[in-house]
């Protein structure tokens, strides 16, 4: 039986209100929440051949992790990007994901990509 396809939009980054934010230095992107990370992660479509891998130029396990969030084992989906990097808190929020994994993903062809470097925050910040 395969699984129906759901119209999920991209979600988007809660952010600090700004007279909030202009009062001191922490981030302004406040980062997913457990809920929203696995309704992103639910776009995902696990794709066969992913694209989105031959993007990242370590060569994450972009459907793994992204699995992982899915069903809700954070564990797991942190132990699958150390697999390929010390960094994914710094990746997560510096890596240009939007010209690399983000690009090639196939939902990128007809709409917005799912926020990869999104989960992978969510998943080192959740760590």
């Amino acid at each position: 039986m395969t699984e129906k396809r759901e119209n999920i939009p991209r979600q988007p980054m809660p952010e600090q209100p700004p007279e909030q934010r202009r009062k001191n230095f922490d981030e302004v992107p406040l980062g997913y929440t457990p809920e929203v990370a696995q309704l992103e992660a639910r776009r995902c479509l696990q794709c066969k051949n992913p694209a989105c891998v031959s993007g990242c130029p370590v060569e994450i396990d972009i459907p793994g992790f992204i699995r992982h969030i899915k069903n809700g084992d954070f564990k797991k989906a942190i132990a699958t990007l150390k697999e390929k990097t010390a960094l994914p808190a710094v990746c997560g929020r510096v890596c240009p994901q939007e010209v690399q994994c983000e690009q090639r993903c196939v939902l990128a062809k007809t709409g917005a990509a799912v926020a990869i470097g999104r989960l992978e925050r969510f998943a080192a910040d959740y760590d």
